[in-house]
């Protein structure tokens, strides 16, 4: 099977898998922004921003080197988990101890215990998933993804629109839909679940040794990315209060769009990229799909930017609609963000770990430094802005960064063209006056691209079998 195949049939199994479950956040939109207040909504993104920022110490980032390390010849995938969950276990015993600075975030007692609950369980869901991954259970894993949205749909209705629980409902529906799904890989995937609790209590100090010695240089760059995506939150919360953050975070759901496409892929690129790294023909692959990506994240950030106002009508409840001023600027940072991610691959699969952080604490410390500017001056509209400011200069250090380390080809003019047009576009959004101009432009980026997706080397091979692959 050739490499744009193998890729291309990954794809298929992890987007099944990730998509039924990233598409749930906007199909429970409209009934989060009915059923909860913004105060509500942004708590919880607050319980959600803090777990990211404490899970790459604690868990000292150990889902990179699961997938990673098991994707190796004669591996022990059973032994590699089992130093990963060792080590969560350490990281949670830490999380308790730290309660009093964790409560200078999450001041309710109550919600500690939620939070405590849900750090423990998505962590534990993430190694699990990684797990499958590593060890080729792509099926399973999509099937597990279809079946955890379905979980997830039917207990926030029961919990939010039945029993009418409120935060602690929407709490609930999360915690338990991480739980389902643990336990059935548990029963399904790991047969030899005695050998797996052995493993852990005995577990291999050399594996954890080399397994950190590759995950630890991944802390800082998993912090940077955390400032980048969520330090904003922290400082509105400080500033504005978290209704304001309850707003700004349902608006940020659309541009993740790219981030869930970018996530599915890189799911997928991740197995591809590190077989037979550097030669011709992962090199040709590589340049095929970073290229089919700028196209169709082109394609679909127009889109959105043309349509936002039609979009936030369908989607956005009562004091929630007027999170759509910060989507177009947040779509133009989220074009940079999803090339700059499919550049970490080369830095991963190159193992050079130590360097991948560089360019991202660089464009960490302008946001943290642009969110302090701009925020107290234009709220929302700042922090987008911050975004989306730290999106463009990490893709400019990891364009640089990585082609010092590998040759791959980005069709510039066009790109540059493109974010052009896109700024025009989405200058012209806020200016009810300019919809001609709005219509012109959307049709010329939207279609430029278009063609450039028909003429794709995969399109070309996979859909009209006109290349040999």
């Amino acid at each position: 099977m050739s490499r744009h195949l193998k890729f291309v049939k990954n794809l298929s199994w992890i987007s099944v898998g990730q998509f039924s479950s990233k598409v749930l956040v906007f199909l429970l939109l409209p009934l989060y922004t009915t059923y909860l207040s913004t105060t509500d909504y942004g708590i919880f993104d607050i319980i959600l921003t803090i777990t990211l920022l404490i899970s790459p110490i604690l868990t000292l980032q150990m889902t990179e080197p699961v997938v990673r390390f098991s994707l190796e010849k004669n591996s022990n995938p059973i032994q590699i988990l089992a130093v990963a969950l060792f080590v969560l276990i350490i990281g949670s015993t830490i999380l308790i101890l730290i309660f009093p600075a964790v409560r200078m975030f999450i001041d309710v007692e109550d919600l500690y215990y939620w939070f405590f609950v849900f750090f423990v369980l998505r962590n534990l869901h993430m190694l699990l998933n990684q797990f499958l991954k590593g060890t080729n259970q792509i099926k399973l894993y999509a099937v597990l993804g279809i079946v955890s949205t379905l979980i997830t749909i039917i207990l926030n209705i029961v919990f939010l629109v039945v029993f009418n629980m409120k935060l602690n409902g929407f709490l609930l529906a999360n915690i338990l839909g991480h739980f389902l799904i643990i336990l059935t890989i548990f029963v399904l995937a790991i047969k030899n679940i005695k050998g797996l609790l052995n493993s852990v209590i005995f577990f291999n100090k050399d594996l954890l040794v080399r397994m950190s010695q590759y995950s630890i240089p991944m802390i800082p760059n998993a912090l940077s990315w955390w400032v980048i995506n969520a330090s904003d939150k922290i400082i509105l919360t400080f500033i504005l209060g978290p209704a304001v953050v309850g707003v700004y975070a349902v608006g940020y759901k659309l541009p993740s769009i790219l981030s869930i496409i970018m996530g599915m892929i890189m799911s997928a690129w991740y197995i591809a990229s590190v077989e037979d790294f550097g030669s011709d023909g992962n090199r040709k692959l590589f340049s095929d799909t970073i290229n089919l990506i700028l196209s169709c994240n082109l394609v679909i950030a127009s889109l959105i930017v043309f349509f936002i106002k039609n979009i936030a009508e369908l989607l956005f409840q009562k004091g929630f609609y007027e999170a759509w001023t910060v989507v177009p600027i947040l779509i133009l940072g989220y074009l940079f963000f999803s090339l700059a991610v499919f550049l970490e691959s080369i830095y991963t699969s190159s193992y050079s770990t130590k360097k991948l952080f560089l360019s991202t604490v660089s464009a960490a410390t302008l946001n943290l430094l642009l969110n302090f500017l701009l925020i107290p001056f234009f709220s929302t509209i700042g922090a987008a802005l911050a975004t989306s400011l730290s999106f463009i200069i990490l893709f400019v250090l990891r364009y640089l960064g990585s082609k010092k380390i590998y040759s791959f080809y980005i069709p510039m003019s066009r790109f540059i063209i493109s974010i052009g047009i896109v700024t025009l576009l989405i200058i012209a959004t806020y200016i009810s006056d300019f919809v001609v101009i709005r219509v012109v432009l959307f049709l010329f980026v939207f279609c430029w691209n278009l063609l450039h997706i028909y003429k794709n080397y995969y399109v070309q091979s996979l859909v009209f079998g006109r290349k040999e692959i």
